[in-house]
């Protein structure tokens, strides 16, 4: 064994698909899923917040009108 590593772009070598892209489920599931979720997660948590600690404020007064014109009959 000579020591030298291989680098397989200098041998002609391509990198298999594998070791090319993080596997497809993980990407889907971090895409689609996670990200969403999270950012979601936020706006729906912030709006909780704002709307327990102002109670009178103007967005507050705002999303309460649409939601009830919204979910009324």
């Amino acid at each position: 064994m000579t020591g030298k590593m291989i680098d397989k772009t200098k041998a002609g070598m391509e990198p298999s698909a594998e070791e090319a892209e993080p596997s497809g489920k993980l990407r889907f599931v971090m895409g689609w899923v996670v990200l969403p979720g999270s950012v979601l997660g936020f706006i729906v948590g912030l709006g909780a917040h704002w709307g327990a600690r102002h109670p009178d404020a103007w967005f507050v007064s705002a999303v309460k009108w649409v939601a009830e014109r919204l979910f009324t009959g």
